[in-house]
């Protein structure tokens, strides 16, 4: 919840010393808000920085794979989490690589869709 700047009117018939008061703790309630900024913004650099940590770490852990053309492969179904059976295959297989690309992305033939 942000909260604007105090605006208010001090009346004429205060005495100086409730004035002062007054002005001395709007001033704290700024310098405090001025902080608050402060702290948040250096709470968010701390989490993107701990974000990019663990995205670091995370990429290391990946390894490449590489397909050659005619090699045989299984394809994961990604759908299969939607359902709750836990002793379906979540493999569909097998399938040949027909083609590699440059970027990486594969061709496959499925045999039983040609006939």
């Amino acid at each position: 919840m942000r909260h604007g700047p105090v605006q208010g009117t001090i009346p004429d018939f205060w005495p100086k010393k409730k004035k002062h008061q007054f002005m001395s703790k709007v001033k704290k309630e700024n310098l405090n808000r001025c902080e608050l900024e402060e702290l948040r913004d250096e709470a968010y650099e701390c989490a993107s920085a701990y974000k990019d940590r663990i995205k670091q770490l995370h990429g290391a852990k990946i390894k490449r794979k590489t397909f050659e053309e005619g090699q045989w492969v299984w394809l994961y179904n990604s759908r299969t989490k939607l359902y709750l059976d836990k002793l379906k295959s979540k493999w569909m297989g097998s399938y040949q690589v027909k083609r590699v690309g440059q970027f990486g992305e594969v061709e496959i033939e499925d045999f039983d869709d040609s006939e």
